[in-house]
């Protein structure tokens, strides 16, 4: 049997790719009641560079937010059922989160309108290769939209989710370009579950699921040649 030694120098340069890493990855930053590093997640955002996670508590969040930051990821410590953020439905703009940036990912959260115009989720800044996954949509005329209010770019994937309830799913979706939507489900809608607008030129949809939906399962206005 042949035995292995890792010299000084391995055992050196292992420890600095151990270090690098860690500080590239570097340590979420935290958002709870009490106790973290941010008592609202909109601070947390404020504080964040690129690249970064920032991590939220349970609870219920009353606000609004803009995920202002390219390339960080929203997620939730414990998912949707015990996170919620709560948008203040008083303006016909003012969605729950609005999506600025690119390369951004939210995840696990309930994201309750309050029954506004304007949507749970919406883009601006034709904010590219945003993932939106593993959320609940609620109370709201729309559930994720562009549009007038603001304009996702291409790459959207929208993954995972649960929309319950919206008059709307995903809409005002023209020009993002190549946008993904898997695996969702679509209850109570009381109008289209997903409508796909002018200026889509690639669409991957597969796997949703649809319950009591008043309007079209899927409306695609452009007559997209891939979908």
């Amino acid at each position: 049997m042949k035995n292995f030694y890792q010299t000084p120098g391995i055992l050196l340069l292992t420890a600095f790719f151990t270090f690098f890493q860690s500080e590239l990855m570097g340590q979420p930053i935290t958002v709870c009641a009490s106790g973290c590093d941010h008592e609202t997640i909109q601070a947390a955002i404020d504080a964040a560079d690129e690249l970064d996670i920032i991590e939220v508590g349970p609870g219920t969040y009353e606000e609004a937010i803009d995920l202002n930051v390219e390339g960080i990821t929203l997620q939730s410590e414990d998912g949707a059922s015990e996170t919620t953020i709560k948008g203040t439905g008083s303006a016909a703009s003012a969605a729950t989160v609005r999506i600025t940036a690119d390369n951004v990912t939210i995840d696990g959260f309930t994201i309750d309108n309050e029954n506004a115009e304007a949507g749970c989720i919406s883009g601006g800044n034709d904010a590219a290769d945003a993932l939106i996954k593993n959320n609940v949509l609620i109370n709201s005329a729309r559930g994720v939209r562009g549009d007038f209010y603001g304009r996702f770019g291409t790459g959207l994937e929208i993954e995972n989710n649960v929309f319950d309830g919206v008059t709307r799913g995903v809409t005002n979706s023209e020009n993002w370009g190549s946008v993904t939507v898997t695996n969702n489900e679509f209850l109570n809608i009381g109008a289209n579950a997903v409508s796909f607008g002018s200026g889509i030129t690639q669409v991957d949809f597969t796997g949703n699921e649809f319950e009591n939906v008043a309007g079209r399962h899927v409306a695609n206005y452009e007559e997209t040649s891939d979908f």
